[in-house]
């Protein structure tokens, strides 16, 4: 693959007294050339422009990698995102559209081809983003905390605005519950299960009442999985690591 470079950019979001000066951090496509305007994939999270100096090898993951869509001549904007309390929508939607309008404005990007892509919180981000805004010809969200009612436990604990329990939905860490407090959480899980299943299928039926599928590629993601309490961990994504994956088969003909 060829290698890319990268440059900073700062931007502005609000005015008067209530402006933040932010920055991005932009990969430029191998063989950039200067007055040329190019694709731009944008991808987010929150503080982006500490990934300056970090360099991404392009192997296949859900996350895009900077230097392979570099390789393939794409910009990358990963620009800085701030909140004000309460409006985490609205402050990724200002922050991130500030970002794509200075670099339009600075030469860089065609602002007809521009894309969209967040993972987990900037899935969120991503999900709200492209019910606000025309500027991007293409949105990926994966796996989004889009269900505020389910996910609130965990927003709050990342944010330490919550002081509860956690029977509502498994936390990222070791067992250290009860065994009535690991019953209702896997029970409270079952029943969000049932309540994916109930709204998917309303999906599925949106589809075949409008003849969707001709155009449109509906494609189903999860984000880490969990372990429920099994060998004392709630999520699959600590320590210690199973090894699941080097117990298949390569044989198979099932795979």
């Amino acid at each position: 693959y060829a290698w890319g470079s990268k440059t900073l950019v700062d931007y502005t979001v609000g005015a008067g007294k209530a402006a933040k000066k932010l920055q991005a951090t932009l990969t430029l496509p191998a063989g950039y050339q200067p007055g040329k305007k190019y694709p731009m994939l944008v991808y987010i999270y929150e503080i982006m422009s500490n990934t300056h100096h970090s360099f991404s090898m392009p192997v296949y993951d859900d996350r895009p990698h900077m230097s392979a869509y570099a390789s393939d001549g794409y910009l990358v904007l990963q620009p800085d995102i701030v909140y004000e309390i309460g409006k985490p929508g609205t402050s990724a939607l200002d922050c991130v559209t500030a970002a794509v309008k200075k670099v339009i404005e600075l030469g860089y990007a065609d602002p007809a081809h521009i894309g969209l892509q967040g993972h987990s919180w900037g899935g969120d981000e991503s999900s709200f983003i492209v019910t606000q805004t025309n500027m991007f010809a293409a949105v990926v969200t994966g796996a989004p905390l889009t269900n505020l009612t389910s996910m609130y436990n965990i927003l709050y604990k990342q944010s330490g605005a919550w002081n509860g329990g956690i029977l509502d939905w498994p936390y990222y860490e070791m067992v250290n519950n009860s065994k009535a407090e690991i019953a209702e959480i896997r029970a409270n899980y079952a029943a969000l299960l049932s309540a994916c299943d109930h709204y998917f299928g309303k999906l599925l039926d949106h589809f075949d009442r409008n003849n969707l599928w001709e155009d449109t590629a509906l494609i189903l993601s999860t984000d880490h999985g969990f372990l429920l309490g099994e060998h004392d961990w709630w999520g699959k994504n600590l320590q210690p690591y199973y090894t699941e994956i080097s117990h298949i088969d390569r044989k198979s003909t099932r795979l």
